[in-house]
C-alpha cells in the first residue's frame, strides 16, 4: 500500500507472496514467462517491508511549459526496514538502522496529458 501526504510517503507490504531462489543467478533461469518452471529449485516465501520518507529540505519546483512537464519535490529522509520467512522455517530480518541512505525526495510529477 502506498500512503502519500503533503510531506510524506509510506510504502508498506504484508506477507507478499513470491518464491526464494536462493541466488540471483538461479532466479534468471526460469525465465520471464516461467518456461522452466518447476525445474528451478525454489522455496515459497512471504516477504514484508515498511518504507518510510519524510520531506525535511526546502520545496524546489521546475515548470517546462513547452514540454509539458512539472515536478515539486524536497529532499527527504528516508527509513527502510523488511523481514523475509521461508517455508522452511528460516527467517531474514533487516532494519532501518543497518541502512544508509544516500538520497531521498518527496514530491509530484504531472507530465504529458496530466499536465
Amino acid at each position: 500500500m502506498v500512503v502519500a501526504g503533503e510531506t510524506s510517503v509510506s510504502f508498506v507490504a504484508a506477507d507478499l507472496s513470491m518464491y526464494d531462489y536462493g541466488t540471483i543467478g538461479i532466479a534468471t533461469l526460469e525465465g520471464p514467462d516461467g518456461q522452466n518452471t518447476g525445474r528451478i529449485p525454489r522455496t515459497p516465501s512471504l516477504l514484508s517491508f515498511d518504507t518510510q520518507w519524510q520531506g525535511v529540505g526546502d520545496v524546489i519546483e521546475d515548470v517546462n511549459e513547452d514540454k509539458k512537464f512539472r515536478f515539486t519535490f524536497r529532499e527527504a529522509t528516508a527509513t527502510l526496514g523488511w523481514s523475509a520467512k521461508r517455508a522452511d522455517s528460516l527467517t531474514v530480518v533487516e532494519k532501518s538502522d543497518s541502512h544508509h541512505i544516500i538520497a531521498a525526495q518527496v514530491g509530484h510529477l504531472k507530465n504529458g496529458v496530466f499536465f
